[in-house]
């Protein structure tokens, strides 16, 4: 094999890792992005989304919660209670 085969194999095999790693790179800090303004949706709620329907009782019990997963039950049960007919299969 000729040198010259050789740096190009290596050269191409040295950059398509780099590639592979700064695409790994990039995905997970859209995922953490995703992730903080998900978050910051739901601590934002209240105020952005139903302002002029939750009462005060229930804004205070939003704003002790701690974690996501209790704020995305919270917003479950809130428009469960809203719900007209619960049974039915579009609510």
């Amino acid at each position: 094999m000729s040198r010259r085969r050789t740096v190009l194999i290596l050269t191409t095999c040295f950059l398509g890792s780099l590639l592979t790693v700064m695409g790994q790179s990039n995905k997970a800090k859209e995922q953490a992005k995703q992730k903080e303004e998900s978050g910051n949706y739901l601590k934002k709620w209240p105020e952005e989304a139903v302002p002029y329907i939750i009462d005060p009782e229930e804004e205070r019990a939003f704003k002790g919660l701690k974690t996501d997963e209790e704020r995305e039950n919270f917003i479950e049960q809130f428009w469960y209670r809203r719900d007209p007919t619960p049974e039915g299969p579009d609510n």
